[in-house]
């Protein structure tokens, strides 16, 4: 009975314990596009079966990524679910800085993602036809609290 009492009054303290991964890093596919039609990312070279609700903990979401366009271009880059066949919201990006690279980075997607498994990539589009835009480097980061 003693026994029962003193192990019923000990409370579990936890002293520096590991908060596990804070920041989790998905590389996203590299293109380039030299005219004014909407270019997808290769197959091969997208996430597959990304799902948000796989990541405990996950309060935001951002996509980041390097690009240039050729003098006179502007255009768009934007994350892409190929499983249903729409950008994801709030993803869009404008790329206007001619020929000199240049660092882009979403606000918080975390919301616009379904919950289901999906394969991921990038859609983008020039406004010039025969000129270069470019999204190289891409990182999605999930951020947990």
């Amino acid at each position: 009975m003693t026994l029962m009492l003193i192990v019923a009054g000990c409370k579990k303290t936890v002293v520096n314990e590991a908060p596990g991964d804070r920041q989790i890093r998905f590389s996203l596919p590299g293109n380039i596009v030299y005219d004014s039609i909407y270019s997808l990312t290769g197959e091969q070279d997208n996430i597959h079966k990304f799902n948000i609700d796989y990541y405990d903990d996950v309060d935001s979401v951002i996509y980041s990524f390097y690009s240039s366009v050729q003098e006179g271009n502007t255009g768009t880059v934007e994350l892409y679910n190929f499983t249903d066949s729409i950008p994801i919201a709030g993803s869009l990006m404008h790329v206007s800085r001619n020929e000199a690279i240049d660092f882009y980075q979403s606000g918080n997607l975390k919301a616009a993602f379904p919950h289901k498994e999906i394969t991921l990539g990038l859609r983008l589009k020039g406004f010039v036809q025969g000129k270069f835009l470019n999204a190289v480097s891409g990182i999605l980061y999930l951020y947990r609290k």
